[in-house]
């Protein structure tokens, strides 16, 4: 969550609300779950680490606090950018569910995985609408191998829901056939 959130502050400064809201809104809630708890607890450790810097600002007559990634947050997300992928984070918690299936109640079988598809199916047209829109998007000259990648990302869920829906279809027809 730290270095997502790192992320986010390296395009632009940004409000614990427009943090919540850009990750509650976006393609990034489907690729990455999160709380709101869980984002207040990493901005406070980012906010300790002194790797973000929180200041208030009033606008509208409002206060508020604007978070910015500091030199030490830019040095922290350089390095974890740039080292290796790791395996741990391509688990599928799903599938660990569908493994055990065989213990869930035999009427609870079949309307499960039905919704799991569904949501597959909710998810990528999500991120369609997302990637195509995405291509028909200029970003700033500065901004562009950010986006690019980005971009990608979208790309990189649309095929994995796709996969997925796929194969659970399939399955679900050799288990009921």
């Amino acid at each position: 969550m730290d270095t997502l959130i790192l992320g986010l502050l390296l395009l632009k400064d940004r409000t614990l609300y427009e943090i919540r809201k850009l990750l509650s809104s976006s393609s990034i809630q489907l690729l990455y779950s999160c709380s709101t708890g869980s984002i207040q607890a990493a901005i406070k450790k980012l906010v300790t680490n002194a790797y973000v810097t929180a200041e208030e600002v009033e606008e509208h007559g409002r206060t508020k606090k604007v978070y910015t990634i500091t030199d030490a947050g830019r040095a922290y997300f350089e390095q974890w950018i740039n080292s290796e992928f790791s395996m741990e984070s391509n688990r599928n918690q799903e599938l660990t569910k569908f493994y055990f299936m065989g213990f869930s109640k035999e009427e609870f079988r079949r309307e499960r995985l039905e919704n799991h598809v569904e949501n597959l199916k909710k998810a990528y047209e999500c991120l369609r609408v997302v990637y195509e829109e995405g291509k028909k998007t200029v970003a700033p000259k500065e901004l562009e191998d950010v986006f690019r990648y980005q971009l990608l990302t979208a790309k990189y869920g649309m095929d994995s829901a796709a996969f997925q829906i796929k194969w659970f279809e399939e399955t679900m027809k050799e288990l009921w056939k």
